[in-house]
């Protein structure tokens, strides 16, 4: 008798284009239930075609939901909101700003005080982008539904990762999902349990070895980053590292430099430009450091790297994690184990064709710091939090 598969990953998308394209094919073909979650979701284009047969699909009875976040689609609510009481659809707007009228601006000291009151619920986002589809199929990676991540809107379209994967294991991806739907506020006791957990609980009993890696409590992101370290420190030839907004803890600046010591390649590959440019402020003073260390760093040049992935030694991960300290301590992230041999030499061919288009950073470029620039390395770091 054949049975299920676990987990599987069966194709890595390069580009936004083929992940769309693939994506609508498996939408078309549900049978049982639909839920996208996306920190951006932009209407009319992209996001109009999804929803579009959203609603078709939602006609054959399919149970159908909608997951945003409230910072990063924050120009497109209204118009969704409006689409999900036209076509009955639930829409979950993931921690919306508090205040609700204009009005509030011009009572200054009111503004100020219901932000403070706000700050951790501000500061925690939905980053996550995955589509699951009859508790079975799933789509995970850097794409949001933006014009930006795709040829036929933006002349020169960001580079993203994405996998599509099937099997057993996107249950966990359907209870994280909808526990965050279902979820009214955040709760201060179900902190307390996971801190309680935490210290109770050994990592080596906890199930790390997970092939989805969520961190939506206090335990998962402990446990996830700490292993993450842990495979870092002990690589044994390559980490590769490929990421968008790389403003790393220190604790992963240390394991990094352990791993180069011991004779570990250690290639970081960044954006030239990013459309966040305070990350780049961060970069000359930690390009230092990890330089000295033994660590090369290449930035790709024209062109916007978007993707969160990276390869340790035959094992790795594709996923929304963008490794700075909103991804670890804040932003719901979510990534992918790719072990299988075909796989991960997919996964390492892309990374030599990026690698081509790539230019290194020597030392010589960062050795000198201007007082401008040093400046805007502690400005960085005090607002390090929101990076």
């Amino acid at each position: 008798m054949n049975t299920l598969p676990e987990y599987e990953v069966i194709r890595i998308f390069e580009n936004g284009d083929d992940y769309f394209e693939s994506l609508l094919k498996t939408i078309s073909s549900a049978q049982k239930s639909i839920y996208i979650e996306s920190y951006i979701f932009e209407l009319p284009h992209p996001g109009i075609t999804l929803l579009k047969l959203l609603e078709e699909k939602q006609k054959l009875g399919l149970d159908i939901k909608l997951m945003v976040d409230g910072v990063g689609s924050i120009k497109y609510l209204k118009e969704l909101q409006t689409w999900s009481e036209e076509t009955w659809i639930p829409l979950r707007i993931y921690n919306p700003l508090p205040w609700k009228h204009r009005w509030k601006f011009i009572f200054f000291p009111l503004f100020i005080i219901n932000l403070i009151w706000h700050s951790r619920l501000l500061n925690k986002r939905d980053h996550r982008k995955m589509v699951i589809i009859d508790s079975y199929y799933a789509f995970i990676g850097s794409v949001n539904f933006a014009k930006s991540h795709f040829s036929r809107y933006s002349s020169i379209p960001w580079f993203d990762l994405s996998v599509q994967l099937q099997g057993s294991l996107i249950s966990m991806l359907e209870r994280a999902f909808l526990s965050e739907f279902e979820r009214k506020k955040p709760s201060t006791l179900r902190f307390l349990n996971d801190l309680s957990f935490a210290f109770k609980n050994h990592p080596k009993w906890f199930p790390i070895e997970h092939k989805i890696r969520l961190n939506q409590s206090f335990v998962l992101r402990f446990l996830y980053w700490r292993d993450l370290l842990k495979r870092i420190r002990n690589a044994k030839s390559r980490v590769y590292i490929m990421n968008a907004y790389f403003v790393p803890h220190q604790t992963l600046l240390r394991s990094l430099r352990v791993a180069a010591r011991k004779g570990v390649e250690v290639v970081i590959l960044l954006p030239s430009e990013s459309d966040v440019p305070v990350v780049k402020w961060f970069a000359p003073i930690f390009y230092r450091k990890l330089i000295q260390g033994g660590i090369l760093i290449r930035e790709i040049q024209n062109q916007m790297i978007h993707t969160k992935s990276l390869i340790i030694d035959d094992w790795a991960l594709v996923g929304t994690n963008n490794l700075n300290y909103r991804s670890l301590i804040h932003d719901l992230e979510v990534d992918a184990v790719i072990d299988s041999e075909p796989m991960l030499q997919k996964l390492l061919s892309i990374w030599e064709s990026k690698i081509t288009e790539s230019k290194i950073i020597q030392l010589n470029a960062v050795q000198k710091i201007s007082w401008i620039s040093w400046l805007r390395y502690r400005l960085v770091l005090l607002i390090r939090y929101f990076v």
